[in-house]
Order: structure tokens, then sequence, then C-alpha cells
């Protein structure tokens, strides 16, 4: 039976500098047993890249972006959704960009480029207060349902992807692209945007997971590793 390994990355696969090499033992060991390690993130191609160069972190496909983008280990781009341009001129308006403490967007393989780009893939804001983050998402949810979405990450920071793109999306695709008959799926979290993800594929969450997402978690793991090693050593 193949094993599937879905983690998120802040707050999961990397906690600290300590952490991130006992979890790198372990997904190498996992690799090894021929098992497929997924690696699900809001972060873009660059942001992530980063962390892999810098701690060699293994894996075989990222789903970076919310979903919005899944890449092989070659960096061959599998599946990738863009914000419709007529959305995208209105979006920019509504979201008050020119007046955000900070943003910047994505499309495809690229990081911070104009929020006039083609193809975007994410728009990244950060506003003064979480209040105003959350009227910006309700803002979203009443007048842009079924053309995007948009997720609270913490500290007034919001992120906005094309209504077809979550991490539970991208898992739901990519087990479609692998075409594997015989498997079982390890999801692992921590934030809000693994909810649906975890819940979808009765899967897990860190201890330091939000209280939503353990509501939902089959069990709780103070390490990407530990759960790992309880896998691996089950007859």
């Amino acid at each position: 039976m193949k094993k599937i390994l879905v983690s998120d990355y802040d707050d999961t696969l990397f906690i600290d500098e300590e952490g991130i090499k006992e979890n790198i033992k372990l997904l190498k060991k996992w690799m090894r047993k021929k098992n497929i390690v997924v690696i699900a993130t809001g972060r873009s191609y660059y942001d992530m890249m980063k962390e892999i160069k810098k701690y060699k972190i293994p894996y075989h496909f990222l789903i970076l972006n919310h979903g919005a983008t899944i890449l092989d280990k070659d960096d061959e781009i599998l599946y990738s959704e863009a914000i419709s341009k007529n959305t995208k001129e209105q979006l920019r308006k509504d979201l008050e960009l020119s007046s955000a403490k900070f943003y910047f967007c994505c499309c495809h393989l690229e990081s911070r480029v104009s929020a006039y780009a083609n193809n975007l893939t994410k728009i990244h804001i950060e506003y003064a207060t979480k209040e105003q983050a959350l009227e910006k998402i309700e803002l979203i949810r009443k007048y842009y349902s079924g053309r995007v979405r948009a997720f609270y990450l913490h500290d007034g920071i919001i992120e906005v992807v094309s209504d077809g793109c979550s991490k539970c999306l991208g898992v739901t695709w990519l087990l479609e692209y692998l075409n594997v008959d015989d498997y079982k799926m390890y999801v692992i979290g921590n934030g809000y945007t693994d909810i649906d993800m975890v819940r979808n594929y009765h899967g897990y969450c860190m201890k330091s997971a939000v209280e939503p997402l353990k509501e939902v978690a089959t069990k709780e793991y103070d390490k990407v590793s530990t759960l790992l090693k309880e896998v691996m050593e089950q007859k």
C-alpha cells in the first residue's frame, strides 16, 4: 500500500531549527520506503524554495499558494489557477491595496509581482488591524462568491486566491493525478487554511494548532517526525 504524507509547512513541518532537522531525517526514511511526501502551504514558490534550499528538504510535490499552484520535484507546473482578469481589476479597488500596510502578488512561479501583472494566483495583504482584515474577508464572501476566496492567516494578514483553490482541493487534484488505487493518507496541519484538508482526509494537527482545527483533527502531534515514526513502526 502506498503511503502519502501531506504536511503544512509553517508551524508544522517547520517549528524550529532542531525540529526541521529531525523531520527531514524522518522524511528521508519515509521516502526510502517508496512513500510520497507532499508539502501543502500558503507560501509562494519563491518563499518555499528559499526554505527548501536552506534546509535541503526532500519532497515529491508542492501545493503552493493555498492550492493555486501544484509542482513536482523538478519544478514542472502540474496545475495552476489564476484570478480572472475582470475580477482582479475590481478586487484591487475593494481590497484598497494602496492603503494597506503591505502587500505582494504571485503568478505561477513568480512572486512579488505587480497587482497589474497577468495570471495572478495569489494576493497577500497585511492590514493595520485584524478587524480590518476580517471586514475584507466578509466583503469577498459577500460580493465575490464563486470568483475568489480569502484566508485569514494572523496579525491582520489575509491571502486571496481563485475560488477553485484551497489546500484541500489541491490534495484532491493531486490524488487524481497520481491515480493510485491502494493508498493511505496522512495529513497534518496547524492553521485555519488546513481545516478543510484535515477534515476531509481524516487527518491530524499539531498540538499548537488553532482551536477550530483541533476540533476536526483525529489526533494531535508535537512534531511531524512523531507521526512518521508512529506510522512506520506499525506492522
